[in-house]
């Protein structure tokens, strides 16, 4: 398993994403013995607030979600529920899977650079 980090781009709360979210994307790569079927779970994140997933930077904390789906409504989290369920591997070449982020519009954050380490699982 290999990962690519969703790269948000700048968050801008006082004109861009006043109202309107701000999307980005990542990736997680999985390689894995011919005819295995897997799940990916992605954690909450180091800085989560119980189920909340937040990015910090400085004081402050910038709320987000990662979602399985381009229109962002399967929310991708852990367990036969929330991981995302992929088919048997067709061949032991790599599979591409895109990870989908929002950060919600109008959040009150100070000017800072914003992280979070979010860990992927694969369970067999």
């Amino acid at each position: 398993i290999t990962t690519t980090a969703v790269a948000f781009g700048s968050y801008d709360p006082i004109v861009t994403n006043a109202v309107a979210p701000l999307d980005g994307t990542g990736t997680v790569v999985v390689t894995c013995t011919k005819g295995a079927g897997t799940r990916i779970d992605l954690g909450l994140g180091v800085n989560a607030s119980g189920a909340t997933r937040r990015m910090t930077g400085g004081t402050d904390f910038l709320t987000y979600e990662l979602y399985q789906n381009t229109t962002r409504t399967t929310v991708w989290g852990s367990g036969a529920a929330a991981g995302q369920t992929i088919a048997a591997a067709p061949s032991k070449a790599a599979r591409i899977f895109t990870v989908y982020g929002r950060i919600a519009g109008a959040q009150d954050v100070a000017a800072a650079s914003y992280n979070d380490t979010v860990v992927a699982t694969i369970n067999f």
